[in-house]
């Protein structure tokens, strides 16, 4: 018999999308799935929506909540699955998904199943994102950056009940923190890949994704925190505290947490990924005073990261803000 799956799908306002969501469950032509919709009580077209296709789907409540973490929670509360899935309203499932996980949930030693997703805007861009885990490198490559993509990432179910809750104080990276929940206590070895697309995940000028960089960033910032506050770096959470917007009410949940050198490397990737983009004296002061704090020099950084540090390196090298944005406008006039 062929495991059950349980997909989970938050809704808010995202009638326009739904039922291609809705339809992609439905037409995966799977014989063992249930469909779990926790709207947040929308005012658009979802009710309709939902309404008309009732009968497919394995529980359905339209109620305020507080938030899309929320919703989550109480659609994997529902869920009997033994593979458990997260889809949002505005994306869809690719053709031949179910099948796919289904077999690659065949090992009992398989925790979690990654696969790719399919990056696309309304005006047909497209681009086809990896998945969650790289098996070229290792665990410290992964905890430097714990990234998932999240609707193309599948858990066996006794998986979710370690690592779930989401933490409803988190309204942007609340996968993160799961994820990286799930790296402390289970590493990448019981993470299977496969190379088939199995997700469509929708980019458009609502969407969380598109509209919303700095909040992203104050949502990891505010975990980063947590994890320097955990190891007394008391100068690194302060710095952190005047540069981004964090979270007052998160609380961590962590049952264990990476060590003090893995925090401080994770810290050092966030200021060259995020931190070196520069645009005013807030946030020059801020990456200056982060590429000494966090000893960048030390850094064993990766390849990739090569233009970022030198992004950081020169914001470290210049006097002060005027200076700094001198030497930018010269570099332009130079190009």
């Amino acid at each position: 018999m062929l495991p059950k799956i349980s997909i989970v799908t938050p809704s808010y306002n995202q009638g326009r999308y739904l039922e291609e969501t809705i339809l992609s469950v439905i037409h995966q032509d799977y014989p063992n799935v249930e469909h779990i919709i926790i709207d947040g009580g929308s005012t658009d077209e979802t009710k309709e929506v939902l309404d008309k296709y009732r009968s497919k789907l394995a529980y359905v409540v339209s109620e305020p909540d507080k938030g899309q973490s929320d919703a989550v929670n109480k659609g994997f509360a529902k869920a009997t699955g033994d593979i458990i899935g997260w889809l949002n309203s505005d994306d869809y499932y690719a053709p031949g998904a179910f099948h796919t996980l289904s077999k690659a949930f065949e090992n009992p030693s398989t925790y979690a199943v990654a696969g790719y997703s399919i990056l696309f805007e309304e005006d047909g861009k497209q681009l086809k994102a990896s998945p969650t885990v790289n098996k070229e490198r290792d665990l410290n490559y992964h905890l430097r950056f714990p990234n998932i993509n999240q609707p193309a990432t599948f858990f066996r179910r006794k998986v979710m009940e370690d690592i779930m809750p989401l933490n409803i104080n988190l309204h942007y990276l609340m996968d993160r923190e799961l994820w990286l929940k799930y790296l402390l206590k289970y590493g990448i070895s019981n993470v299977a890949l496969t190379d088939e697309v199995l997700v469509y995940f929708r980019l458009h000028k609502n969407s969380k994704s598109v509209s919303q960089d700095e909040k992203f960033d104050s949502d990891y910032a505010t975990l980063l925190y947590s994890l320097a506050k955990h190891h007394r770096l008391s100068k690194i959470t302060e710095l952190l505290a005047s540069r981004y917007d964090l979270v007052k009410e998160y609380v961590p949940s962590f049952s264990s947490y990476p060590d003090k050198e893995t925090t401080i490397d994770m810290l050092r990737f966030f200021l060259l990924k995020r931190g070196g983009l520069v645009y005013t004296k807030k946030q020059f002061d801020y990456a200056k005073k982060a590429y000494s704090l966090l000893d960048v020099p030390s850094y064993r950084f990766m390849p990739e990261e090569e233009k970022a540090l030198e992004r950081i390196k020169n914001i470290a090298s210049s006097a002060n803000w005027l200076h700094f944005r001198v030497k930018r406008k010269l570099a332009s006039r130079a190009k």
